[in-house]
């Protein structure tokens, strides 16, 4: 969909002589690592934040509109145009500005009826980011021996993140301090990072150029179809995902589960998570992207039915395992995927970013259609995965004929 190339504007931003890999990989896992704490941080503390303010269920719902449509518009639209005119040192610390803004507004004013809104649209800036960061570590990737273990290497520091800023804003709640205090320290920190690394490490990233395609129309129809059912399957999984994710707490917690039991569950997810990464990515190697996908979809299908019953607290710990890799599963394969189809890294995971912000969407809205908080609502999440697998049939019907299995020609090394 693209090729890369080095900017003349950045190329002067840069340092004549080039940091060794070690030290590029390591400042690029940093930034990523904290990218991923301030995420896990601000999940929870924005909307306790607007909660506190005294803002309706109602408000709160858009707050969510806001943030993840303008972050699905920013990544599937508008990242592309943005990469090809600004450099992309420029562009992660302006979007940390932008971030830095939001959180003053949402700081500083305290009942305004914009404040949600305004709030959503200056955050779903950071999702420029994240694809800066995997273009990063991609084009100047770890001694590893294919692009299976440099995307199982970045989930691993994603997933590390998130629990670490999870884990830290909860003890920072213990001791008394505000919600949004942690993730200002964080965006504070990564603010200074990005400056300090401007010349030295970000403005090697490659710039975003001119899509040139190669194959004739009607190859070139079938590879966007191809895309567009992969768009829409990841989009669909990351729903049942986000239904997840926001609804269990409010579920079980209406059928008499104690909420130290509540958050048992989520623990041992996010363990599972990390200890199932490195097999999942042997999965991928044997099978194939597509036919992964598929096999963490039917998982996810299971685990939400196995949730819907909520019969007793052994089956759900069982039906949270099987998250763990269907979770961990779809976003692994989903950004690989995502990625082998653009043939350049970042631009798959600028989709992927879109994809997950759509997902976050359905997740959100679907539910409205049951009332109350029953546990049907997570047959949705079933239907979601199936829904997920027939677009993945259609992928894998109209991709070109690839090596699913071997990706790491155009995933690992990104074209010049």
């Amino acid at each position: 969909m693209g090729s890369l190339g080095h900017s003349s504007t950045d190329a002067t931003d840069g340092c004549s002589s080039r940091p060794p890999r070690s030290v590029l990989v390591s400042f690029c896992g940093a930034l990523l690592f904290l990218s991923a704490a301030f995420s896990g941080s601000l999940s929870i503390s924005l909307v306790l934040t607007l909660n506190d303010r005294g803002f309706t269920k109602f408000e709160l719902v858009l707050f969510s509109i806001v943030l993840s449509g303008l972050g699905a518009l920013i990544s599937l639209w508008l990242y592309r145009p943005l990469r090809r005119r600004v450099p992309p040192s420029w562009l992660m610390i302006g979007s940390s500005v932008v971030i830095g803004t939001g959180l003053a507004v949402v700081s500083l004013t305290s009942t305004l009826y914009v404040t949600p809104l305004l709030t959503g649209a200056l955050i779903a800036c950071s999702v420029v980011q994240y694809p800066i960061c995997v273009g990063l570590f991609c084009t100047h990737p770890t001694q590893v021996d294919d692009s299976n273990n440099v995307m199982v290497m970045v989930r691993q520091i994603w997933i590390g993140g998130f629990i670490a800023g999870v884990g830290t804003y909860s003890l920072a709640a213990i001791s008394g301090f505000p919600h949004l205090q942690l993730p200002t320290l964080l965006w504070l920190i990564t603010l200074a990072l990005q400056v300090c690394g401007r010349k030295r490490f970000l403005s090697l990233a490659p710039l975003v150029g001119e899509s040139s395609p190669t194959a004739d129309k009607a190859t070139n129809r079938s590879i966007m179809l191809a895309v567009g059912a992969l768009i829409v399957s990841v989009s669909l999984l990351r729903g049942a995902d986000s239904l997840r994710g926001t609804f269990l707490p409010l579920i079980l917690h209406s059928v008499g589960i104690a909420d130290s039991l509540i958050g048992g569950l989520f623990i041992v997810t996010a363990v599972c998570e990390l200890l199932i990464l490195r097999t999942l990515g042997r999965l991928g190697n044997r099978f194939g992207l597509t036919v992964s996908l598929v096999i963490t979809a039917i998982v996810g299908a299971i685990s939400m039915f196995l949730t819907s019953l909520t019969t007793s607290y052994l089956l759900l710990i069982l039906a949270q395992v099987l998250y763990a890799i269907y979770t961990t599963g779809f976003q692994l394969f989903g950004l690989q995927a995502l990625s082998v189809r653009s043939q350049v890294a970042e631009v798959g995971a600028g989709i992927y970013q879109g994809s997950m912000n759509v997902g976050v969407l359905i997740g959100v809205l679907l539910p409205l259609t049951i009332p109350g908080y029953s546990p049907a609502i997570f047959l949705l999440g079933s239907a979601l995965c199936v829904a997920g697998i027939v677009f993945l049939a259609v992928d894998f019907a109209r991709s070109p004929h690839a090596d699913h299995s071997t990706p790491s020609s155009q995933t690992n090394k990104l074209p010049t």
